[in-house]
């Protein structure tokens, strides 16, 4: 017990580190460019303070800063693996604070770039909770995204294929047997796609897990579906070197998202598992995270284990869920589908 309390604390402090890094970096880029060399430069700390100016919307008094004009992916990473579950509405409000900024600040919104809102898709699905509401967020500030630039957002590899696993969890726990309202949001969630590029391949063989559960191909229903050949990351095939510590790690971080699609794949459709590539993969993964976190636990398994919290069957939290998706799908669809970019197709 006094270890399990001295962990979270531990997990405390990280996270106030790593959310500090992410609101410095975001308060630098909402600055009004104006205010930014008295605020940032170090040589006008002294004559900022002397003087008595206010942030005009916050109205306090503006004082020297230190510019954090960049900021490293691995930091909202990081602090959503310091979340634990209840921390729904940390999550959500943060994001909420980050996707209210204008789409003009374009550094802002590109740094969430398609890994980053996987991540939080399947954190908060898994583990943290709030799920709904964030993809609610997503799709509301879709067009934003695009405004920004930044539509790569909503591609098939971090998008798509996330919303799919996650899907294919949530009808399993929480018993969806509303067929037609199933189809709108698979329907929905791949107009959303505004992104097409030719990687994994992952998204075939969710789909054919989704057939196993739903009894159709989501291929059969959807427009434009990419068909490639199953590839999937391996360490022996990016180097000539020796496979080192630091190198398993990266393969690690980067691949935590393919590793609990494909074993969402193996979960829910028996057949892959003769499936040698996916198999290759999943075995690979595995060893080098026992290898570089120093223990056997399962990333994926602790994760399984984690959402049974979030995802209780209760009838009334059940209908609530489905009426609110629904209605934010008939808004999002009366806007058409977007032009897909098929740049990298």
């Amino acid at each position: 017990m006094i270890q399990s309390t001295i962990y979270k604390r531990f997990l405390s402090t990280q996270a106030e580190t790593y959310r500090s890094q992410l609101d410095s970096f975001l308060r630098y880029h909402k600055t009004e460019k104006s205010l930014k060399p008295l605020i940032y430069r170090p040589k006008n700390a002294s004559k900022l303070l002397t003087m008595d100016m206010k942030d005009p919307k916050t109205h306090e008094l503006l004082k020297p800063l230190p510019a954090i004009s960049t900021l490293s992916k691995s930091v909202l990473v990081s602090y959503v693996d310091c979340m634990e579950f209840g921390d729904r509405a940390v999550l959500l409000k943060w994001f909420h604070e980050w996707v209210s900024v204008t789409p003009r600040k374009k550094l802002l919104w590109k740094y969430l770039d398609s890994s980053l809102i996987s991540k939080l898709m399947y954190s908060s699905f898994f583990k943290i909770g709030g799920y709904t509401q964030l993809i609610n967020m997503l799709y509301n500030n879709r067009v934003k995204f695009i405004t920004a630039k930044n539509s790569a957002v909503f591609d098939i590899e971090g998008y798509f294929n996330t919303w799919m696993m996650c899907n294919l969890h949530r009808n399993q726990l929480m018993k969806f047997e509303d067929m037609e309202l199933l189809r709108k949001k698979l329907m929905n969630a791949w107009r959303k796609v505004a992104h097409i590029e030719r990687r994994t391949g992952l998204h075939l063989l969710l789909m054919d897990a989704w057939e196993k559960q739903m009894g159709y191909n989501p291929k059969d229903i959807l427009k434009n579906v990419p068909e490639f050949k199953l590839k999937l990351p391996s360490l022996e095939k990016v180097s000539e070197e020796p496979i080192t510590e630091v190198s398993m790690e990266k393969f690690v971080k980067d691949n935590e998202r393919n590793y609990v699609l494909s074993r969402t794949i193996l979960d829910f459709n028996p057949v892959e598992k003769d499936n040698m590539v996916l198999n290759k993969f999943i075995k690979e993964y595995q060893t080098y995270s026992a290898e570089v976190n120093g223990t056997t636990k399962d990333i994926y398994d602790e994760y399984t284990k984690s959402m049974g919290k979030i995802w209780e069957p209760k009838e009334e939290e059940k209908e609530t869920r489905n009426n609110d998706e629904s209605n934010n799908e008939q808004q999002e669809g009366e806007t058409g589908e977007e032009k897909v970019d098929n740049s990298n197709a």
